[in-house]
């Protein structure tokens, strides 16, 4: 695959989709060869062609795939990629049931192909400098990590509840930061609140999940679609000082004294880093900061309940 463009397909334009087209059309030494979608809108990629589904997309010619179609149709669409030979970037969650993601996994591995999930966060610049300073030492082990990642309903998110669309973030980002795994995590949950999400049977739409890492670390998780506010902080209490890194904004502060100071960042696009890094893994067999599949099915089995979770009976509102 050196000294020549990749041919790249994309499985599925939605939302996230299109931002992976985007993406893709601006990571050099790439192009975008096809994308796959029944339902895609043929206006918005000028000169891509849009084909109807995954066999289409393969009689094309691709050298990779990426999968950013609904994630119920995940392990089938992945699966039939390492059937016929082709790596895959596959978004998160690999697939919506631990076995799904598993299976996935293997076939991968049993074909020998390079592959990955994207937990795109692990290429934010607040959370990968907080990372950096996190491993030099200075601010000792970390005792406690407390993330929050809140927003208003999403049509896009609709299709599962918020530990699989939201909580497989700070889940693996956990982890990465650390290096270290969970041995405990509780989880609580309420059924779908209402709306949007409700309607098309999402299940929960909002989660707090507390943990403890094996290295003795202490977590708390909290995620829902309810907010009126988007919120993506996580924040690591260590032993001599405070990091508190804002993805939504790219921003991150460290206090170790009695006044906070923000901590100079590159400027870098989270997703077309993620792809830069997916190619040179292509290229070179280097994955550098991208989440293995392994990664991946470690994020949807504790998001999917190992351990189990609790599901609170709904509240009914006060009488007026």
């Amino acid at each position: 695959m050196n000294g020549r463009a990749l041919r790249a397909g994309l499985i599925g334009l939605g939302a996230m989709g299109r931002h992976h087209a985007a993406a893709l059309q601006d990571t050099h030494g790439v192009e975008l060869a096809a994308v796959a979608d029944p339902h895609g809108d043929r206006t918005l990629l000028p000169g891509v062609p849009l084909l109807p589904g995954v066999e289409e997309l393969l009689a094309a010619g691709i050298d990779y795939a990426v999968v950013a179609c609904p994630s119920a149709l995940h392990e089938d669409v992945a699966l039939r990629l390492a059937a016929a030979g082709v790596p895959a970037l596959i978004e998160k969650p690999l697939a919506t049931t631990a076995a799904g993601a598993a299976r996935l996994a293997d076939a991968f591995a049993a074909a020998g192909l390079p592959a990955a999930a994207g937990h795109v966060e692990r290429f934010n610049p607040a959370l990968a400098a907080l990372r950096e300073i996190l491993a030099t030492g200075d601010l000792g082990a970390a005792l406690q990590i407390t993330t929050r990642r809140e927003g208003p309903p999403s049509p896009r998110a609709a299709a599962c509840g918020v530990l699989l669309d939201l909580a497989v973030h700070d889940l693996d980002a956990v982890a990465w930061l650390t290096g270290q795994d969970f041995d405990q995590l509780n989880t609580l949950t309420h059924p779908a609140y209402g709306g949007p999400t409700q309607a098309q049977g999402a299940g929960e739409d909002h989660a707090v999940l507390a943990g403890r890492l094996t290295g003795g670390t202490l977590t708390s998780h909290t995620v829902n679609r309810l907010s009126p506010q988007r919120r993506r902080i996580t924040s690591v209490l260590a032993e001599h000082g405070l990091l508190s890194a804002d993805t939504l904004r790219g921003r991150l502060t460290l206090q170790t004294g009695t006044r906070p100071r923000t901590v100079a960042l590159p400027d870098i696009d989270p997703l077309r880093h993620e792809h830069t890094a997916f190619l040179t893994l292509l290229r070179t067999g280097r994955a550098g900061n991208l989440a293995t599949l392994a990664d991946g099915v470690r994020a949807v089995h504790l998001a999917t309940g190992h351990p189990p979770r609790t599901t609170l009976p709904r509240t009914p509102p006060p009488a007026t």
